[in-house]
């Protein structure tokens, strides 16, 4: 409804009373059928600006009827404010609905007043239905023609979408091929490993620096790992007695590797827990035990045909 409109209704109304604040509720039509859509309208008209206007709608919901779009709009006429709320209604059951008298709070910053809205009246009809006429049946689909015109504005989609399965299957067979890489770069010898990793503790040289926690968490993480890639015992989340429970299991003809095992492990979880500070020299010696252990428990891979061979040349030529 246009301005012009809202203007008029005021005019010829005899609900507007200039001097106070005046309320009109009118209905776009008075009849609709089941879903249709129709406005109702809450119209304020007041000498003064207002703070606030604000209308309960729950009597209007519990009618049976649904608001779909609530909105507010203003407009100054001759010094006079109008101010109005818009509501979207819907039903989807036909009868005769009421739009019950609603409370409007209106605050316009001097009073507060609560004015009433009118008693409206709507029928919802059901749609007619023609019974004399056969019941049709479904239209089969229509087969058009495909035309070539038709796909030229998903060119460039379709030019994009097969770049980017390409550019897809490229990095896959990169990270593929990048992990084959890696897998070969990584199966070196368990012991190999360790070795290189004790190595690297004795030249940092943490306990010399005061860092004697950091050497032991290293030295017994380097252990735990080898037990792990040897053994593959799960060093690396279990505790100490749990690692010697199943390193024993592994016979050996010298039980003194298990004293080294059990020595280490034992230190370091006192060192980290407890904060036990061994003597330089416990330092140097479980280091000194830890290659002895890797040393001997490494796997010993059976010489090759040709090295025997080789071998075997050598001591004919010394005799």
């Amino acid at each position: 409804m246009s301005r012009t409109v809202f203007i008029l209704v005021l005019i010829f109304t005899n609900i507007q009373i200039f001097g106070q604040l005046s309320l009109l509720s009118t209905l776009e039509k008075d009849s609709i059928k089941i879903g249709e859509q129709l406005e109702y309208n809450l119209i304020l008209n007041s000498p003064n600006a207002i703070h606030s206007f604000v209308t309960d709608t729950r009597g209007l919901e519990n009618s049976g009827l649904e608001i779909i779009v609530a909105q507010m709009d203003s407009i100054l006429d001759n010094d006079h404010f109008i101010y109005r709320q818009n509501y979207i209604l819907t039903v989807f059951d036909s009868g005769r609905y009421i739009l019950p008298s609603l409370p409007v709070l209106v605050n316009d910053n001097k009073r507060l007043d609560t004015l009433y809205t009118d008693e409206l009246f709507l029928m919802v009809y059901s749609p007619e239905i023609d019974t004399t006429q056969e019941i049709m049946d479904i239209k089969d689909t229509v087969n058009t023609p495909f035309n070539l015109s038709e796909i030229v504005p998903y060119i460039p989609w379709i030019a994009g979408g097969v770049a980017l399965i390409i550019a897809i299957l490229i990095l896959r067979w990169y990270l593929r091929r990048k992990k084959k890489v890696i897998e070969e770069k990584e199966n070196i010898p368990a012991h190999i490993k360790a070795f290189n990793k004790l190595d690297q503790i004795k030249e940092t040289k943490l306990w010399q620096h005061g860092k004697v926690k950091d050497y032991y968490v290293e030295l017994s993480d380097t252990v735990r790992t080898y037990i792990e890639d040897r053994y593959e015992i799960p060093a690396m989340e279990s505790v100490t007695w749990e690692i010697l429970e199943k390193f024993n299991k592994y016979s050996y003809d010298d039980d003194f590797q298990v004293e080294i095992l059990e020595d280490l492990l034992n230190l370091s979880d006192l060192v980290k827990f407890a904060k036990e500070n061994p003597d330089p020299s416990e330092n140097e010696t479980h280091l000194s035990q830890a290659y002895i252990f890797v040393e001997k428990t490494k796997i010993v891979e059976a010489p090759k045909t040709e090295d025997i061979q080789d071998e075997a040349d050598i001591e004919k030529q010394n005799i």
